[in-house]
């Protein structure tokens, strides 16, 4: 029983190690964006047969988690809030 505690340990042990080198592999290239109110940012859209960026819109209110209320120029609110993935910064 002794020597499967043991083998179990080391297993543990590897595990935590690998996790650690992949976050810091990860928070090389990761570079978490942050957009304040009245920022100009491109939405990013799935669409096949359109564009992949589209926009202009600002940003009218920051919620948790990394989400934004974008509206258009007119004035017009997006229906749905969106997530910092999905935002580019726009450069005028």
């Amino acid at each position: 029983m002794e020597h499967l505690d043991e083998q179990l340990q080391d297993a543990v042990n590897i595990n935590k190690a690998h996790k650690k080198r992949v976050k810091t592999q990860y928070d090389k290239v990761f570079h978490p964006r942050n957009f304040s109110e009245g920022d100009l940012v491109l939405v990013y859209d799935q669409d096949k047969f359109k564009s992949m960026w589209y926009g202009p819109f600002i940003v009218k209110q920051v919620l948790k988690k990394g989400a934004y209320e974008l509206i258009e120029f007119e004035g017009n609110k997006l229906v749905e809030p969106r997530n910092e993935l999905y935002l580019e910064k726009y450069f005028a």
